[in-house]
C-alpha cells in the first residue's frame, strides 16, 4: 500500500491509499474531496498485513508494572494501533549521528492523517528527540485542535517493550499532546505490543508530610541559599506559577548545593535541579540522599499545591542517583526529596529577614516520581559497565 503526499488549497498532506478506498475511514479524513487529484510525490511504501501485534495494555503498579487485556475503547482502536506501528517502522526522520540509537515514531489520530517522526541529532551531542519531533509534527498538522485520542507509536526492537521516555520529552508531551495520549510500542515483526497512556508516566501526587519546625528550617535555608542564584528576567510571572522553584541538595558528607533558574533570552533553561546537580558532580560529590524542592506561591488558590517540578529536572536528579549506584554497587541507592510550597505575600527574601510561612510538604523519591524512566541501563550492560568504570575512576575507587 502506498502513501502519497497530495496538494491542497489549504495546505499539503500525505494520506495512506487505504484511507482514500475505505468510506468508513475516508469520511473520517480531511482528504476525501481530493482524491481525484494526482499525488505529486511517493513518500514512500509499506507493506499492510493483516494484524500480527497482540495489543496489552501496561498497568502501572506495585511492586512491579504488568500487562492486562484493552479496555473495550481501546479494542475499537486496534486498527489505529497497527497504522501508526507500520508508519513508526517506515519512518526516514531519525538521525542520530553521535548515539546511533534510532528512535522510529510517528503520530496521529486514529481516524485521521498518521504522521512520521524520529529523533535528530545535531551539534555536539544536542538532540531533538522522537517525542518532541512528533509533538511539533502533530502541532503543524493539528494546530489548535484538541489533542484528546491522539497515538504515539514507537517502533521498538523487542516485542513487549514498555516505551521509557525522558523526562524533557514528558514535558513537552503533557502539554502539547496531553496526558490522555496513548503511546504504542510494538516491535515492527509482530508479537506483544504495548498500549500506554501518557499519565502512567506522570506522577504529582504526592504524600503530604507534617509541616514542622524542620520543614520550616529547610524551607528558610533553601531561599536563603538559592534566590540568589536566580538568573531570569524572561518568564512571565502569571504562567505556571507552580513550576518556579528553587532547589537544594544534601549529599552523603553532608555538602549542600543550591540551584535555581537560569534562564536566557533564546528559552532553553537550566532547571534549579539540574543547576544544584552540576555543582555537585563538579565536587565529585554524586552520593545525594534529600533534595528540597521549594516553590513560594502568591495566588492562594495554589497554596496547597505541591511544586510543579519540570520531569527535565526530576532526569537530572534521577542521573544522579543512578551515578551514585554505579559507583557503590548498589541499586537501591534513591535520594528522599521533599516538596514545599510557602506563602509568597509574606515572603521576602530571608537575607533580608523576610518571613517564611509554610502551607505545604510533600515527599516523594527520585526514583518513584520519574516512573519507567529512561536511564543508561538502556544502552545495554556492557555501556552500563564502561559507565560504571569511568565513574570510579574519577573519584579514585579503580577496583
Amino acid at each position: 500500500m502506498e502513501r502519497f503526499y497530495f496538494d491542497t488549497p489549504k495546505r499539503p498532506c500525505y494520506v495512506d491509499l487505504l484511507h482514500v478506498a475505505n468510506p468508513i475511514l475516508r469520511k473520517h479524513n480531511d482528504v476525501h474531496n481530493h482524491t481525484a487529484q494526482r499525488p505529486f510525490r511517493c513518500k514512500e511504501t509499506i507493506q499492510m498485513t493483516t494484524s500480527k501485534w497482540d495489543f496489552k495494555a501496561v498497568s502501572r503498579s506495585l511492586p512491579a508494572p504488568h500487562l492486562i487485556n484493552l479496555s473495550p475503547e481501546q479494542m475499537a482502536r486496534i486498527g489505529a494501533y497497527e497504522r501508526v506501528l507500520e508508519i513508526a517502522a517506515a519512518t526516514q526522520v531519525p538521525k542520530p549521528i553521535f548515539s546511533k540509537y534510532f528512535v522510529k515514531a510517528a503520530v496521529g489520530r486514529p481516524n485521521g492523517n498518521i504522521l512520521p517522526a524520529g529523533n535528530i541529532e545535531y551539534g555536539l551531542c544536542q538532540a531533538l528527540h522522537g517525542e518532541e519531533s512528533a509533538a511539533n509534527a502533530f502541532r503543524i498538522r493539528y494546530g489548535n485542535a484538541d489533542p484528546r485520542h491522539a497515538i504515539l507509536g514507537f517502533s521498538g526492537r523487542e516485542p513487549g517493550n514498555i516505551p521509557r521516555c525522558c523526562g524533557n520529552c514528558r514535558d513537552i508531551m503533557r502539554d502539547i499532546l496531553g496526558p490522555e495520549l496513548e503511546i504504542v510500542t510494538g516491535a515492527p515483526n509482530g508479537g506483544i505490543a504495548t498500549v500506554m497512556p501518557l499519565r502512567e508516566c506522570l506522577l504529582d501526587d504526592f504524600s503530604p508530610c507534617a509541616v514542622d519546625g524542620d520543614i520550616e528550617f529547610a524551607a528558610k535555608d533553601v531561599l536563603d541559599q538559592a534566590m540568589p542564584l536566580e538568573n531570569d528576567i524572561y518568564s512571565p510571572p502569571g504562567i505556571h506559577p507552580r513550576r518556579k522553584y528553587y532547589a537544594y541538595l544534601l549529599t552523603r558528607t553532608a555538602d549542600a548545593y543550591a540551584g535555581a533558574l537560569d534562564l536566557g533570552c533564546e528559552y532553553h533553561p537550566i532547571y534549579p535541579l539540574r543547576d544544584a546537580v552540576r555543582q555537585a558532580r563538579r565536587a565529585n560529590d554524586p552520593f545525594i540522599i534529600s533534595a528540597y524542592i521549594v516553590c513560594v506561591q502568591r495566588d492562594p488558590a495554589l497554596l496547597g499545591q505541591p511544586p510543579d517540578v519540570m520531569y527535565k529536572d526530576r532526569q537530572h536528579l534521577l542521573e544522579m542517583v543512578i551515578q551514585a549506584e554505579l559507583v557503590r554497587d548498589d541499586p537501591s541507592w534513591d535520594a528522599k526529596v521533599t516538596l514545599i510550597t510557602c506563602d509568597g505575600r509574606v515572603c521576602g527574601e530571608p537575607s533580608d529577614g523576610g518571613e517564611i510561612r509554610v502551607t505545604g510538604a510533600w515527599e516523594t523519591t527520585a526514583r518513584e516520581w520519574l516512573p519507567f524512566p529512561f536511564t543508561l541501563h538502556a544502552f545495554g550492560e556492557e555501556f552500563v559497565a564502561m559507565a560504571r568504570a569511568k565513574y570510579k575512576k574519577r573519584l579514585g575507587m579503580e577496583s
